[in-house]
């Protein structure tokens, strides 16, 4: 019987011609045909080489890189990474930025020429060698976007920066000029182009290469060469293992397989002082390696790729390397030099042009001045003594006469002696200036999605707050009305609202959205909507304490206190409520609204990552949060009701998201003993949908005031938008 089957042809019930024979008949495949047995037929997959599959890496991350549409750096960072372990790499790096960074400079007056000491003090700083290190690195990297830190409030240097956090290279796109919260998005944080506060922080330093696209850096053309100089050495290694050692060899008439296991085994012990007993007909011999000149092959790819890796960084090698002339190295030696001095001029083009009017923008006192290394500022003065200098045939060096004097004023003194600078004229060199106190704008502790924007909010009064705070102030004096009639006043509604609206700016500064922009019932609107309520009763409750304790300090044994002392007085608890204490709100609020829209952004997807707590990582870390630091559990845990960012006052931890695939959760014996959070911040505001819990002590209030003041609060607070 005879079936089609799929266009094929299958007789049964009997053996087709072509069916194999009985066993023990061999049946060859007319030629060009394929071998009957299934094991020949099956295609095996082409084995890559390790180096040729490591290359294909790097060349698909470069790519990613380099995408039109969607550019990642994420990978090439990590081949990064996996580069700067080569030790001559790092070597050359460190050795280049060394000779960098070891030219001292000087800040200088432009018209003057005059070196300004007093500013240059402020530049004297880790940060400034910080930052400079940092703009060397873009030269290998590419790209680097630095977030500096809110200037000093206190100690010896107020009003100076302290530092500054380097976004992770792998999330900033600059093509798009954008910060990403997670290298998967599309869509970023615009750093560019952008009026958005935190900008104000934010230094670009952007290299582009020879087509006009944004540079790579060196470590992209270094990668092909590590790569191949690693394998190389692995290589070498193995033949090394392999033909280094003499093999030892044993002629014996023995047959029995003991007496053969004996010698083996008296064979692999022979090294390290072991020995072995021969028979009178037994021959040991050792057979040594004739030649191991092929192993220079892997020595010479080694080197070239050195060669290569050193072309790149410092163009020349011989000062890295053994056996040239002199006359070789001090030529190699002159072509290094142009490279360090090309990239001090290129980094003091960028501290003049770029950083200066960023620290201009934040009161550095440095306008009319520039930036400038020492060895530049040596040759000038070298030239402007040459070129002053008189020459033998100048007819008017050294002139006598009577309007001179034997030798004339312009006689140089005797050596060693130093001409007093004129009246009113300062120190030679050096120009005075009277340093102004630098006039910046506090940048509120927000965590980003980094870890490390940081947006710029207000350090100075909020002046219209103060004139409500007066007006409450003078009715309570004036009128001295009881204590709720004079909450149901205005006067203190006003002072009220303007509390929960400054608070209610840094919450959706934070979040990242408005309230009155986002449609009512989505998510957003409505978690956040929560979040702007729960601020503006704690506002309330906020201004009712306050209004406490004036009425507290309204008497003085039985009398009004006189006007003057009862307003200084006051304007104390001004100083703590509506200024140092609500700069503290202000910031928590920030923290809260930023990690609320996080974990309002976890609950996707929320099966395939685990949330990882993580801290700033610095000295300045509470050894609580210290402790948290690296807990990695599921979105759904407990431990995440009472342990979500922030965790306290100008707390600085942040919460990322990894993957469940590759982690482990944090065990239990070390979350048994965990400390506990404190009671204003043992919750997650992105559940709870309030930012300062019950538990706050604003919130102690009389029973009979909080429904007042509850219904206050709401009808002041903003809302979303209805459907």
């Amino acid at each position: 019987m005879e079936l089609n089957i799929f266009g094929r042809r299958l007789t049964l019930g009997k053996a087709p011609a072509s069916a194999p024979t009985a066993p023990g008949k061999k049946i060859r495949p007319a030629r060009g045909a394929k071998s009957q047995r299934v094991a020949e037929q099956i295609e095996r997959p082409y084995t890559y080489h390790r180096s040729k599959a490591e290359m294909d890496v790097w060349v698909l991350a470069e790519n990613r890189a380099r995408n039109p549409v969607m550019p990642r750096r994420d990978r090439l960072m990590l081949i990064y990474e996996q580069v700067m372990k080569d030790g001559y790499l790092t070597g050359q790096v460190k050795t280049l930025k060394n000779k960098v960074l070891s030219g001292g400079f000087a800040v200088v007056d432009k018209k003057s020429g005059q070196e300004v000491d007093e500013v240059l003090e402020m530049l004297q700083r880790p940060w400034f060698h910080d930052f400079m290190n940092a703009y060397l690195d873009t030269d290998f990297y590419g790209h680097t976007l630095l977030n500096f830190r809110y200037p000093a409030e206190d100690g010896d240097h107020v009003g100076e920066f302290t530092g500054f956090d380097l976004i992770p290279r792998e999330n900033v796109v600059p093509e798009t000029g954008e910060v990403l919260q997670r290298v998967t998005d599309s869509i970023g944080i615009p750093f560019r182009n952008t009026d958005a506060p935190y900008t104000k922080l934010l230094v670009e330093i952007a290299l582009r290469d020879e087509t006009g696209r944004y540079s790579l850096g060196i470590l992209n053309k270094a990668a092909p060469e590590i790569i191949w100089k690693r394998y190389a050495r692995t290589d070498w290694s193995r033949r090394s293992e392999k033909h280094g050692m003499p093999l030892v060899g044993l002629t014996t008439s023995a047959v029995e397989k003991s007496e053969l296991d004996d010698k083996e085994m008296a064979l692999a012990n022979l090294g390290s002082d072991g020995y072995i007993l021969l028979e009178e007909d037994e021959e040991l011999t050792f057979h040594e390696a004739k030649s191991n000149e092929n192993g220079q092959m892997y020595s010479g790819i080694k080197d070239a790729c050195n060669d290569e890796i050193a072309f790149m960084i410092t163009g020349q090698t011989m000062t890295s390397q053994d056996g040239a002339s002199l006359s070789q190295s001090e030529v190699h030696e002159r072509v290094q030099e142009n490279y360090v001095v090309e990239r001090q001029r290129s980094l003091s083009y960028f501290i003049n042009f770029n950083l200066f009017p960023f620290l201009r923008s934040w009161g550095y006192p440095l306008d009319g001045l520039e930036f400038k290394w020492r060895t530049l500022l040596d040759e000038e003065a070298a030239k402007k003594k040459a070129a002053e200098a008189p020459t033998p045939e100048d007819p008017n060096a050294n002139p006598t006469g009577p309007e001179h004097g034997p030798q004339g004023t312009n006689a140089p003194t005797a050596p060693g002696k130093k001409q007093p600078p004129k009246p009113g004229q300062g120190k030679p060199g050096k120009q005075q200036l009277t340093l102004a106190t630098p006039n910046f704008t506090k940048p509120v502790a927000q965590a980003s999605a980094t870890g490390r924007i940081q947006l710029a909010g207000t350090d100075k009064e909020n002046t219209k707050l103060r004139a409500l705070f007066d007006k409450v102030v003078d009715k309570l004096h004036a009128e001295s009305p009881k204590l709720r009639k004079m909450m149901r006043s205005p006067e203190f509604r006003a002072m009220l609202k303007e509390t929960g609206d400054q608070l209610s700016d840094g919450l959706q500064e934070g979040y990242g959205a408005k309230l009155p922009e986002l449609e009512y019932g989505t998510p957003d609107a409505v978690l956040l909507g929560k979040l702007t309520t729960s601020l503006y009763i704690f506002s309330a409750n906020k201004s009712y304490k306050l209004l406490t304790e004036l009425n507290k300090l309204l008497l003085d044994g039985g009398q009004v206190r006189p006007y003057a002392d009862f307003k200084k007085q006051a304007l104390q608890l001004h100083e703590d409520y509506n200024i140092q204490w609500l700069k503290t709100e202000y910031d928590t609020a920030v923290a809260t609204g930023q990690m609320s829209a996080k974990w309002q952004s976890f609950q996707e997807n929320a099966e395939h990552y685990f949330l990882k707590y993580t801290t700033a990582g610095d000295s300045r870390v509470r050894p609580a949060h210290h402790d948290w630091d690296g807990i990695t559990l599921p979105v759904d845990h407990p431990f995440w009701n009472t342990h979500w960012p922030p965790c306290g006052w100008k707390c600085r931890c942040n919460a990322v998201r990894v993957p469940r695939l590759t982690n482990t959760a944090t065990s239990q014996d070390r979350l048994d003993n965990l400390t506990t959070t404190p009671p204003e911040f043992g919750h997650n505001a992105g559940k709870t949908g309030v930012v300062f819990p019950e538990s706050h002590q604003y919130n102690d209030i009389p029973a009979g005031a909080k429904p007042i003041l509850r219904r206050m609060a709401t009808e002041e607070a903003p809302t979303a938008k209805p459907k």
